[in-house]
């Protein structure tokens, strides 16, 4: 079976449906993998790069990002980089409003790997708490 790496745009048309019939490819290649006619990833760099595009570009809220892009992230039939991760990531990332979803995921991979996050930013205390 075919393997395919998702790119950020596909993502931001199926999330936005802003171009009808980029929305309605994106949907065909969600089905087939849902259908197992083929396997498609999602890298967490391109997660990292959707919600950037999100909030600063299309200036969609947080709460809507968190909750958009975790049912995607959900689904079954797509393999996730650090999925576990990016889910317990983007929970937060919906609970709080000054801190960047890299950040938090940075914050989550020191805890699960138990090191500590050396950075100028004063950020990563409100994450401790």
């Amino acid at each position: 079976m075919k393997r395919y790496l998702l790119d950020v745009n596909l993502v931001l048309r199926f999330l936005l449906q802003d171009n009808l019939a980029q929305y309605r490819e994106a949907r065909a290649v969600f089905a087939s993998a849902k259908a197992n006619k083929m396997k498609i990833k999602l890298m967490s760099e391109v997660v990292m790069e959707a919600e950037y595009v999100l909030r600063k570009l299309y200036k969609v809220p947080r709460l809507v990002i968190a909750k958009k892009v975790s049912d995607i992230l959900k689904n079954n039939y797509l393999e996730v980089e650090k999925k576990t991760l990016l889910l317990q990531s983007l929970r937060k990332y919906g609970e709080v409003n000054v801190i960047d979803l890299v950040d938090i995921l940075l914050y989550f991979q020191a805890v699960e790997e138990n090191c500590e996050i050396l950075s100028f930013d004063k950020d990563f205390k409100k994450l401790a708490k």
